[in-house]
């Protein structure tokens, strides 16, 4: 989010090219993506099962609410200075969320190995271990080929 800031700052502020514009949105799009595709999983990571729901739902709504509550306030912020000034300054709010991430980034570790002892407490330790095995792939893989295999009447 800090980084993906520079490239949304050089389109808006210098002049129009495509030539420049393209590489500089491509930067930009591709840094300003990685945040959040992580942050559902880092919302899951750190809540216990019985939690991991409501987690959820409040990151759905808290996006929600942002989109939604977001075009008046840069439309007023847009009518009080300005189109480019505006955007400019709402701009640094990424830097703000980006510094936020930086927080949960120190803290993930802890949160992370707080919530898998509080798993294995309640659930037992056989729980932690990994689920899929290459033994119940392959029993998956069989039915499958078994179900294609089966004419359907």
């Amino acid at each position: 989010m800090i980084l993906s800031t520079l490239p949304l700052l050089l389109i808006l502020n210098l002049p129009f090219n495509y030539s420049t514009m393209m590489p500089i949105a491509v930067v930009g799009g591709t840094l300003a993506g990685i945040p959040g595709s992580n942050i559902a999983a880092i919302v899951l990571n750190v809540n216990t099962p019985d939690t991991r729901g409501r987690a959820g739902a409040f990151l759905n709504i808290a996006g929600d609410v942002g989109q939604g509550i977001g075009p008046p306030i840069i439309g007023a912020v847009i009518a009080s200075m300005g189109r480019q000034n505006a955007f400019n300054l709402i701009s640094f709010f990424w830097v703000f969320s980006g510094l936020l991430c930086l927080v949960v980034i120190r803290t993930m570790a802890a949160d992370e190995a707080d919530v898998a002892e509080k798993v294995a407490a309640r659930f037992g330790d056989h729980q932690l271990d990994s689920v899929v095995t290459e033994d119940s792939v392959n029993a998956v893989d069989a039915r499958i080929v078994a179900q294609a295999a089966t004419p359907v009447v």
